[in-house]
C-alpha cells in the first residue's frame, strides 16, 4: 500500500441509506455495502470486512477496509456521500519504489450462481480517491475463493486468467475509470452478463483488480473507493399465477378468468409481453408494466384448457443482453360455477370443514372434496403455500405424488344470488404412505411406477 497524506476540512457524516441499497433488494453479494465487520484505520485489512478477503498472500498487496472518516492514505475521508464503511484499492499494474504492485481483492456470493440463460447486473458506487491514470477495472467470477503467493514479477506473471486452475475463472466484465470523469464523489458503474458464459461449477465468489497486464509506472495509477456492490438478476420472472373465475367479462357466455401474477425482479420501468401458446385465450392486457409491487391482475376471456402455457418476453431499460422467453404452465379447470341460486349461509363453513378424501398412486396424488356444492362452488389448491391449481364443486383434483409430508389447502369460495362471497379454507397436512420404488415423476429419481400401486387414505 502507498501512503500520500494531506489534511481534509472535518464535515459531519451522513448514515442514511443510499439509492444504491435501496434499488438492490434480493442482492447476492455478502455484504455488499461493507457495513458488516471492522474496519481498520491501518492498510490492507480488507479480509475485516464480513465475505471479503485478499488475493494475495502477502499483507501488503491488498485493499484496504476503511470507515466512512478515514483514509490513511489521503486524508480523513472516504468518498462522498458518507454512508458507512467502504473498500479502497488500487486498480493499476505498476512498478513502484522497485516493486510490482497490483492489487486486488475478493468477495463471496450468497449462493452459488449456475449457468444458465440468466441476465445478471453486477453494480457498484466508485469514486477516484487519487493517482492520474485512466484505469481498466476488470470484474471475474470465480468457482472458490482462492489466495496465492506473490509471484516473481508480479505485473505480468501470470494474468489473472491463467492464475487459477482451467475452469475457475470467468471474465465478467470490464468497466472504464477516467479520472477526468471521476471525482471523489460516488458515481454508479455496471457490468451485465449472461450466465450461460460461467464455469460448469458455477461460481461462488468474485474478483475486482486492474485488467490490464502492462506495466505502468507511479504516475499512471488510480486509487479507487468501492461501495454498494450489487449482483441482481434483472429480467423480470413469472413465479406464480393463481386463477380464479369471475364475472363473463365479454357476455360471451363463456367464463372468464381472474389471473393474479406473482413476479420477481420486477423494476420499475420493465415489462413482460404475454402470449398464451398452447389454447386460444386472449388476456387483458397483455403486457404488464411491472413497477415492483410484485403481483399484478390479468383477465383471461374464456379457455377451456385444463391447462395452458403462457409464454412470455421481458423487457428491462438499459440492458444490452436480451432476456430469455420463458413459459409458464398456468393450471386451470375446465369451467366455474354455474349455480344461480347459491346461498351464503351458516352451512357454508362447515361443509368446508369436512374436507377432503385422500388418494395417492405412483405418478400422482388425489383428493376428493367430501361435501361440496357442484354448482356453486369454487376450489382454489396450495402446497405448501403455493397455488398448483383450481376445481370445481367435489370434482377430483391430482398432482405429482410426492413422498414427503406437505401441507395441502384447499380454498374454497362461493358467490350468491345477490353477489355476496363467502369464502372458507381448510388444511391438512398429508403423510404419504405409498413408496414407488424411488418416489413419483416429480420426485428427485422417481421413476413413476406407471400409477398401478393404490393407497386410498384419508388425512381428516
Amino acid at each position: 500500500m502507498k501512503f500520500l497524506f494531506f489534511s481534509v476540512l472535518l464535515v459531519l457524516s451522513t448514515t442514511t441509506q443510499t439509492q444504491a441499497q435501496a434499488s438492490c433488494l434480493n442482492n447476492l453479494i455478502v455484504n455488499g455495502d461493507f457495513e458488516q465487520g471492522t474496519p481498520n484505520r491501518n492498510p490492507n485489512d480488507i479480509n475485516l470486512a464480513t465475505g471479503f478477503n485478499r488475493l494475495w498472500q502477502s499483507h501488503s498487496y491488498t485493499a484496504d477496509f476503511y470507515p466512512w472518516n478515514r483514509s490513511i492514505s489521503f486524508g480523513s475521508y472516504g468518498p462522498r456521500p458518507w454512508t458507512g464503511n467502504y473498500i479502497g484499492c488500487w486498480i493499476s499494474n505498476e512498478l513502484y519504489t522497485g516493486l510490482d504492485q497490483r492489487e486486488a481483492f475478493t468477495g463471496s456470493f450468497t449462493q452459488r450462481i449456475v449457468p444458465s440463460s440468466d441476465v445478471y447486473s453486477f453494480e457498484f458506487d466508485v469514486a477516484h480517491m487519487a493517482g492520474t491514470g485512466t484505469a481498466t477495472l476488470a470484474i471475474y467470477g470465480t468457482t472458490r475463493y482462492r489466495s496465492f503467493p506473490i509471484p516473481s514479477q508480479l505485473n505480468r506473471t501470470p494474468d489473472y486468467m491463467s492464475l487459477y486452475p482451467a475452469g475457475e475463472i470467468v471474465l465478467l466484465g470490464t468497466v472504464t475509470l477516467d479520472p477526468a470523469l471521476l471525482g471523489r464523489v460516488k458515481q454508479r458503474k455496471s457490468i451485465q452478463f449472461d450466465a450461460s458464459i460461467l464455469p460448469a461449477a458455477g461460481i461462488t465468489h468474485f474478483l475486482m483488480t486492474n485488467h490490464s497486464q502492462t506495466l505502468i509506472f507511479r504516475s499512471g495509477d488510480f486509487y479507487a473507493g468501492f461501495d454498494d456492490l450489487c449482483l441482481k438478476k434483472i429480467c423480470p420472472e413469472i413465479t406464480n399465477i393463481e386463477s380464479r373465475c369471475t364475472t363473463d367479462v365479454n357476455n360471451d357466455g363463456v367464463p372468464d378468468y381472474e389471473l393474479t401474477i406473482t413476479v420477481e425482479n420486477d423494476y420499475n420501468g420493465s415489462s413482460i409481453s404475454l402470449n398464451p401458446h398452447t389454447c386460444h385465450a386472449t388476456l387483458i392486457p397483455s403486457t404488464l408494466a411491472l413497477d415492483e409491487s410484485s403481483t399484478y391482475k390479468v383477465v383471461m376471456l374464456g379457455s377451456a384448457c385444463t391447462g395452458l402455457w403462457i409464454n412470455y418476453d421481458s423487457h428491462v431499460p438499459n440492458v444490452t443482453l436480451p432476456c430469455p422467453t420463458r413459459r409458464y404452465l398456468l393450471q386451470s379447470a375446465r369451467q366455474c360455477p354455474t349455480g344461480t341460486n347459491c346461498v351464503c349461509d351458516a352451512s357454508f363453513e362447515p361443509s368446508v370443514n369436512r374436507g377432503f378424501l385422500y388418494a395417492e398412486t405412483c405418478d400422482y396424488d388425489e383428493f376428493y372434496p367430501a361435501m361440496l356444492d357442484d354448482n356453486c362452488d369454487e376450489v382454489i389448491w396450495h402446497r405448501d403455500g403455493y397455488y398448483v391449481g383450481r376445481s370445481v364443486g367435489n370434482a377430483m383434483f391430482k398432482i405429482l405424488h410426492r413422498t414427503a409430508p406437505y401441507n395441502m389447502c384447499m380454498t374454497v369460495s362461493r358467490v350468491d344470488a345477490n353477489g355476496q362471497r363467502c369464502e372458507h379454507q381448510h388444511c391438512v397436512t398429508v403423510f404419504p404412505r405409498l413408496n414407488c420404488g424411488g418416489g413419483g415423476w416429480g420426485d428427485p429419481g422417481g421413476g413413476g411406477g406407471g400409477g398401478v400401486p393404490r393407497l386410498a387414505v384419508s388425512p381428516n
